[in-house]
């Protein structure tokens, strides 16, 4: 019976939406999927912190929940910070992983959300700072992270 009445009101809904749509010529779609991943997103958070399921439920929520806000506020602002928002996309797998890593009991989410985020902070430090990068930066990012692993082989070993 729960799945009648969650079917009507979702065909209610379309209905009413696409009659609002049509009438005031606001294209609602493109609010409206944006917020479904909101809605998705915040969803998983508490089914997790409801249920204590496995953590890694959260990194599917984390991407749903950022990748929902940074469509909503491309569809406010008309795309007009598109471009200089890219960063946003590796900065969403790694929220992702680190919620999965600071909520759960996984350890092993925490390498991909050092490396996530910080793919997503070199793109964010490139566009506002693009002086700097026009050195050859991309000859110092293997190093850089190969150091970065090797310091945080070195502290695992230590915790252990």
């Amino acid at each position: 019976m729960s799945r009648n009445i969650a079917a009507g009101i979702f065909l209610i809904t379309i209905g009413i939406v696409l009659i609002i749509q049509r009438t005031v010529g606001i294209n609602l779609w493109n609010y409206i999927w944006p917020f479904s991943l909101i809605v998705v997103g915040i969803g998983i958070h508490y089914k997790f912190f409801h249920d204590k399921n496995d953590s890694n439920i959260l990194v599917i929520g984390g991407i749903l929940l950022t990748y929902g806000l940074l469509f909503l506020f491309n569809n406010i602002t008309n795309g007009a910070y598109n471009s200089k928002t890219n960063f946003v996309y590796f900065l969403g797998i790694g929220i992702g992983f680190i919620e999965s890593f600071i909520f759960g009991d996984n350890n092993k989410n925490l390498i991909p959300a050092i490396i996530f985020i910080s793919i997503s902070i070199y793109f964010l430090l490139k566009q506002v700072f693009p002086q700097i990068y026009s050195i050859r930066i991309r000859d110092y990012l293997i190093p850089g992270f190969l150091i970065i692993f090797g310091v945080y082989i070195l502290f695992k070993n230590r915790r252990q």
